[in-house]
């Protein structure tokens, strides 16, 4: 969907990351979207660890 879209319904951004509390966001995130029409966006960002290797 385009930022330029025009959409009356909600949209929920929620990040995650595994933990207990995460989980429960996301939850009620999924819950809000079902009683508002809206959708939800689940957002995980994740970085290579610079240790993991080596370069060549």
């Amino acid at each position: 969907m385009s930022a330029s879209t025009k959409n009356d319904a909600p949209r929920i951004v929620v990040g995650v990351d595994g933990s207990p509390s995460s989980q429960a966001a996301l939850r009620w995130a999924v819950r809000q979207a079902e009683l508002t029409g809206g959708s939800v966006d689940a957002v995980l960002a994740w970085q290579i660890p610079a240790v993991a290797g080596g370069y060549g």
